[in-house]
């Protein structure tokens, strides 16, 4: 995980498995980067934005567990 603060913003970006299980499709896992974006409001830290990015081609469903 990186995290690069400025002022009142930061940005956190991390590497993740995703795991996703759906009806009659079955289910799919890849890996994703992540990046989000943090602002400091109130005394709080708050994500404002957050984006992910699959790594490499999304690869065929797999049967359902």
């Amino acid at each position: 995980m990186q995290i690069r603060v400025h002022a009142d913003a930061a940005v956190v970006r991390y590497e993740s498995t995703i795991d996703i299980v759906a009806a009659d499709l079955g289910r799919l896992r890849h890996q994703a980067w992540h990046t989000d974006l943090y602002e400091h409001r109130d005394g709080h830290w708050q994500v404002v934005w957050s984006q992910a990015t699959a790594v490499g081609p999304l690869p065929s469903p797999e049967p359902a567990p």
